[in-house]
């Protein structure tokens, strides 16, 4: 077992600022090297809050920020004593190497183990050690890119946490605070090269039937360097084609047929807009990016954009680490703002999108004989809908007809998984609105965002 440590850079095969799925696909392709991994995160605020992986063998901890899921900071420990007793386990410093050696290596026949003497004979001076924010038994000494913490004189952890680097530095903090900070305070710089190509943002602009609109998503990247920007790439929805998101996304990591038409029972007849709606004509089939956190529905006949499903990779529920997360966020109608982005709770979200279809409304399209009494529709609850189809239709004010959410549908995603001992239940509901569908877990959070 063999890690090599670049100093503000990467331990092993993990590397600062790549994404939470990034990782977890390492993890999951070396199984025989990382044979158990816990992830933790705040239950509080699952969508926006840090999560921490740990790693039992080797024994790492990895720190994730919440709101782009990317690697703060990767903590090697020592393993307890009893622990390195019984499983035979090597030390921190036997299997963390430094330029080809392990940093055991250096340890001189009278020292008890890696010691700072060992440290300033690897990487120098640096300044004095200061005390462990978290551990008060013990005291780091740091150097740029990595950090150094002794219990007993002895190495117990190495910490390696993303820092801006050059014009991105405060200029007002000289560099022995900005190195005693780095291990507990890592910020995530503009560039770096792990992020190079990433989905930096997906920002979706809903389409206006009475204007022959269609949805469309702007999609942003990352770059390693300011002087190598990537260029946006916009897929409109109905427009876009199949050769359009292979030229602009690459080869998708699955292509599979839609078998799943189970939701069609809510068409009520309606035609499926091809060949007049026919049952035989061939069902359409998925792209999906796992890696960016989508899902383009092709039509198999025009090749067009059907729909795209944009995941938010919530912690707990049931499709979590499955996709990454897409940063989306929700346009105005005039396309010159953000009005809802991926980690606001639904409740806003189903608001903004409401309040924009209710800004474009015509007065002339108010239906006859019903009363105006200016409220808006807040519950859809079914006491709301209680009675004759006729009072229903009576008390509803009028604002509130086109910008009424049908009553939320629920969608239990392990329903379909049949004795597994699969115990998780989270149940989401669907939340309606003319070219977008919202998928709200119990924490009114939007898991995923369905574009048509």
């Amino acid at each position: 077992m063999e890690f090599s440590l670049i100093p503000g850079h990467s331990l092993g095969t993990i590397e600062l600022g790549s994404l939470l799925w990034n990782v977890l696909s390492i993890l999951r392709a070396e199984q025989a090297t990382f044979k158990h991994v816990q992830i933790c995160w705040e239950a509080g605020k699952p969508a926006t809050g840090y999560l921490l992986l740990s790693i039992t063998s080797p024994p790492t901890r990895l720190l994730f920020e919440g709101v782009d899921q990317r690697l703060l900071l990767i903590e090697a420990h020592q393993s307890p004593s009893h622990e390195r007793n019984i499983g035979n386990s090597p030390s921190l410093g036997e299997w963390v190497h430094y330029q080809n050696q392990p940093i055991s290596h250096a340890v001189g026949p009278n020292e008890p183990g890696v010691t700072l003497r060992v440290i300033h004979r690897l990487f120098g001076p640096t300044y004095p050690p200061a005390p462990h924010t978290s551990h008060h038994n013990e005291m780091v000494v740091s150097y740029p890119g990595v950090t150094f913490s002794f219990s007993h004189e002895v190495l117990s952890r190495i910490i390696l946490s993303v820092q801006p680097t050059g014009e991105e530095c405060k200029e007002d903090e000289g560099e022995s605070v900005q190195l005693t900070e780095a291990y507990f305070k890592p910020r995530m710089p503009k560039y770096m090269s792990s992020i190079d190509g990433d989905l930096k943002s997906a920002k979706i602009k809903l389409g206006r039937v009475d204007l022959e609109e269609s949805t469309s998503i702007t999609f942003s990247f990352h770059s390693s360097s300011p002087n190598r920007e990537i260029a946006d790439v916009k897929v409109t929805i109905g427009s876009s084609t199949s050769e359009d998101i292979l030229c602009e996304f690459g080869a998708p990591l699955r292509t599979f047929w839609k078998e799943d038409d189970r939701m069609k029972i809510h068409t009520h007849l309606r035609s499926n807009g091809r060949s007049g709606g026919q049952t035989e004509d061939p069902n359409p089939y998925f792209m999906s990016y796992f890696n960016i956190g989508l899902d383009f529905l092709i039509d198999p006949i025009t090749n067009v954009v059907l729909k795209a499903i944009l995941h938010s990779n919530i912690p707990g529920e049931v499709l979590f680490a499955r996709y990454s997360r897409c940063p989306w966020s929700l346009r105005s109608m005039d396309g010159n703002l953000d009005i809802a982005l991926s980690t606001d709770k639904a409740t806003h979200t189903n608001q903004q999108i409401r309040a924009s279809f209710a800004q474009k409304e015509a007065e002339d399209r108010k239906p006859e004989g019903l009363a105006d009494n200016g409220k808006l529709c807040e519950s859809f609850s079914s006491q709301a809908f209680e009675g004759s189809p006729d009072q229903r239709a009576s008390e509803v004010p009028t604002p509130a007809i086109s910008n009424m959410i049908e009553p939320a549908m629920l969608l239990d995603r392990t329903a379909d998984v049949i004795d597994d001992g699969l115990v998780l239940r989270r149940p989401t509901r669907l939340y309606g609105h003319p070219g977008i569908v919202l998928e709200v877990t119990e924490d009114d959070d939007v898991e995923t965002v369905w574009l048509f």
